[in-house]
């Protein structure tokens, strides 16, 4: 019954799907591929180049928050060795789409022989060491994540929507990651404790585990495990093959220490595996952030944003703020614990239709802007916690609502925020919210 909820709410506020012919951000789609959590997915092309397109579509709010991070990156100049947004258009991302098969895929009718798989570790060490060189965490290593080129033995990582970057707020702080393959996933992962690049070494640890070893291995059976983050205990016990040279036998237990600081850095995992590769590697370095000034001695501006006609003015007035007087912004959802089923999915389906508009505009403008979306709360006390704890210089916020399910969310908001006694700025102009709206749904 709840799936059917679900599903009707998600069809009611869905997009149409993209028929070939369609064009998304400048690529001409060409066919229809299999979806993926959250996203319809499409193959296309623009200049000749074959790309993937991805229509988000969903109410799971770590689908939404992992669309909103990967959108992040379509700013940023292209890396060959990453496959993660390139371009960003009103309904999703884009992506390049080399058109590899994963390392999952690779491997499942016949593993790597020894010396490719030492190889191809070594330059996957590289890849990700180039990361961490900048500040940058992946987060989500496993087979399913790594792409191999069977021609020249290269490696390219995908699924950047959980990673961290140095400069970029964590909008995962108050959501609990999921792996793409628990088996990989560190142990503090599992606890929810905050993410850091010591994750990648326990995957990568992992990973190097399972490619050199020659053992069959029943890859349906592998993939049911994955669902079960307790399994991390049975791989620490887990023995490297003894057939390999000590050195990586000890980098294979001591990337799967149970302690973060156990661990070695990815850049000694790259010295130690260069002696077992084939030759020398080397990839570009990592791309740069934009530059973003410090934070310190700059407004905060905390802007509470639900779904109702307000919400795109609150956009509007943010960045307007932003420009004048460089602001950070710091945006703030609230999911009500009280809504009932049908209701819940209606609501989380216009929020972040909203959201998704609005961040699109702070993206390309430029603004410094974070997200904080928090799930099943009282949002009376969250709204009134929140700005305790970050004290911002500046709230904005939209008046509360006269009827129907969303006064169940605002109907105290304002009260709680006037409480803490800051500066707090509600905001109601429907001519400004209406123009906004119709320009943040154009290519």
């Amino acid at each position: 019954m709840w799936a059917r909820i679900q599903e009707m709410a998600i069809r009611r506020e869905a997009p149409d799907e993209l028929e070939p012919g369609d064009k998304a951000g400048g690529v001409t789609i060409r066919q229809r591929i299999p979806f993926m959590v959250g996203n319809r997915r499409y193959r296309g092309l623009a200049d000749l180049r074959p790309f993937e397109v991805r229509q988000f579509y969903d109410v799971d709010t770590g689908a939404f928050l992992r669309w909103q991070h990967q959108a992040r990156f379509a700013h940023l100049d292209e890396h060959p060795a990453f496959v993660r947004a390139c371009r960003e258009w009103h309904g999703g991302v884009i992506l390049p789409d080399p058109r590899l098969p994963t390392l999952f895929q690779n491997t499942a009718k016949a593993p790597l022989d020894r010396e490719t798989a030492l190889d191809f570790a070594y330059r996957l060490a590289v890849t990700v060491n180039t990361l961490h060189a900048h500040g940058s965490a992946h987060l989500n290593i496993c087979t399913h994540s790594v792409l191999r080129d069977a021609s020249t033995n290269e490696p390219k990582l995908m699924r950047f929507g959980q990673s961290i970057r140095a400069g970029w707020q964590d909008m995962w702080a108050n959501t609990r990651r999921t792996a793409v393959d628990w088996r990989f996933a560190a142990p503090e992962l599992i606890r929810g404790d905050p993410a850091h690049a010591p994750a990648d070494i326990f995957a990568f640890g992992t990973l190097l585990q399972e490619i050199t070893n020659p053992a069959p291995k029943s890859h349906s059976i592998a993939q049911w495990l994955a669902s079960m983050p307790q399994l991390w205990k049975l791989l620490v016990t887990t023995k490297p093959d003894e057939s390999l040279p000590p050195a990586v036998r000890a980098l294979i237990r001591e990337s799967r220490a149970f302690r973060a600081e156990d661990r070695p850095t990815m850049a000694e995992a790259v010295d130690i595996l260069a002696a077992t590769a084939r030759g020398e590697y080397a990839i570009a370095p990592e791309v740069e952030d934009p530059p973003r000034p410090e934070t310190v001695g700059r407004r905060h501006v905390m802007v509470f944003v639900k779904p109702d006609r307000h919400a795109p003015h609150l956009f509007a007035e943010a960045l307007e703020s932003a420009a004048e007087t460089d602001d950070a912004l710091l945006f703030v959802s609230l999911i009500p614990v009280n809504l009932a089923y049908g209701e819940l999915e209606m609501f989380k389906a216009q929020l972040f239709k909203t959201l998704g508009a609005g961040l699109r505009q702070c993206r390309e403008r430029g603004a410094l802007w974070g997200l904080r979306l928090l799930e099943n709360v009282d949002a009376e006390r969250a709204a009134e916690r929140m700005v305790r704890q970050f004290s911002p210089d500046h709230v904005l916020c939209g008046p509360p609502s006269p009827k129907g399910v969303l006064r169940r969310m605002s109907s105290g908001v304002v009260h709680h925020i006037e409480k803490t006694e800051t500066n707090l700025k509600i905001i109601d102009n429907s001519d400004q919210a209406r123009a906004f709206n119709a320009d943040s749904g154009t290519d």
